[in-house]
């Protein structure tokens, strides 16, 4: 294969520019947000592992997996409310934008969806 490559290496190929895409009606555009997934209180409860870990804050269920060793106050203190409800609990420890400042911004948390009621 070096013998090839080294034949070659001087022979610039000739480039022609793509083809614009042509444009799509409205109706077929691509969708420049994703909507939220619609995620059940049965299905949080399934990742409630230390490797599969998601928690339901404010109503938004949240993929945690990546910050349970990472979190300042332990792994233990997430793990309590793996697969559940943890809006409570956080609200009286966390500022508002603590997932968005210390997760989201870091990757260490992935939004997931909303909890579908």
């Amino acid at each position: 294969f070096g013998s090839l490559a080294r034949q070659f290496r001087h022979h610039a190929l000739p480039c022609r520019p793509s083809p614009s895409a042509p444009e799509l009606p409205a109706s077929r555009a691509p969708a420049t947000e994703l909507q939220p997934m619609a995620v059940t209180a049965e299905e949080v409860a399934m990742h409630s592992t230390e490797t599969d870990c998601w928690v339901i804050l404010d109503g938004e269920v949240w993929d945690v997996t990546g910050f349970l060793f990472v979190h300042p106050g332990g792994f233990q203190s997430i793990m309590r409310f793996a697969g559940k409800d943890a809006t409570e609990e956080f609200s009286i420890l966390h500022n508002p934008d603590a997932i968005k400042r210390h997760g989201l911004d870091t990757g260490a948390v992935k939004a997931v969806g909303r909890l579908k009621k």
